[in-house]
């Protein structure tokens, strides 16, 4: 018997486990205590087998973004603790307001997700009072259609943060390289899954950042987007030596 610790594969966990002489390898859990969606038992005839398989391994999305949906609710908190005066009074360059960017937001969600077809974003989109159709065929939401108003706003942020929860817990990383066709000022694109779910997480952040030193400069520090980065889920704690 010989023991295996394998820093490796997507999750990029530290497992471990035995290799038996006839090639059953019985896996244990990490040293955080993460137990692993694997069987317990594994049958390799070596331990590069055994590599291999966690290399190989298909994940469910909610494990590699663990952490995106959660961020909304940092979000709802900063959203909540604008008095109304505030919300709707011109903050930035461009005459937008909070409001304005709260709504921009969810609706960022909704016109790239529903583009790759990710789950309840059809029913999500049809809530939109008005879309347009450029030339070359690609739908964009047309902003002002959608109520700066608060509960509007509220409730629009949280029904897409559950959708994108329902789409990481359904699909998978096998489906990330899929791609649809995309024009965009004359070139037309292979978009993948990957690409548009990181380009909104991404979108998220920015913005919540943006709100982030807004709200401060109003003298508003809602604890989770402010000093909590967003508040991620809390990570495990490290097992007693």
């Amino acid at each position: 018997m010989c023991i295996v610790n394998a820093n490796y594969g997507p999750k990029k966990m530290r497992y471990s486990g035995w290799l038996n002489p006839p090639g059953e390898l019985v896996i244990g859990t990490s040293p955080s205590g993460y137990v692993t969606n694997m069987p317990a038992i594994i049958r390799v005839s070596n331990i590069r087998d055994y590599l291999n398989y966690l290399h190989n391994e298909i994940m469910l999305l909610s494990d590699i973004y663990d952490g995106w949906v959660q961020y909304n609710d940092a979000l709802i908190e900063a959203l909540d603790s604008i008095p109304d005066e505030t919300f709707s009074v011109d903050v930035t360059p461009d005459k937008h307001s909070l409001a304005h960017i709260f709504r921009h937001i969810a609706l960022g969600r909704i016109e790239w997700l529903v583009r790759i077809n990710a789950p309840s974003f059809d029913s999500l989109a049809m809530r939109v009072p008005e879309w347009k159709t450029l030339p070359d065929g690609v739908r964009f939401i047309v902003a002002d259609s959608f109520p700066l108003e608060r509960t509007a706003i509220r409730t629009m942020l949280i029904d897409t943060a559950a959708a994108i929860d329902t789409t990481l817990k359904i699909w998978d990383t096998a489906s990330l390289g899929e791609t649809y066709r995309h024009p965009f000022r004359g070139t037309v694109y292979a978009v993948s899954k990957q690409w548009t779910l990181v380009r909104i997480l991404m979108h998220d952040v920015h913005h919540g950042g943006q709100l982030s030193i807004l709200l401060q400069q109003h003298g508003i520090e809602p604890l989770k987007l402010v000093w909590l980065g967003g508040h991620l889920p809390e990570p495990g704690l490290w097992p007693e030596d």
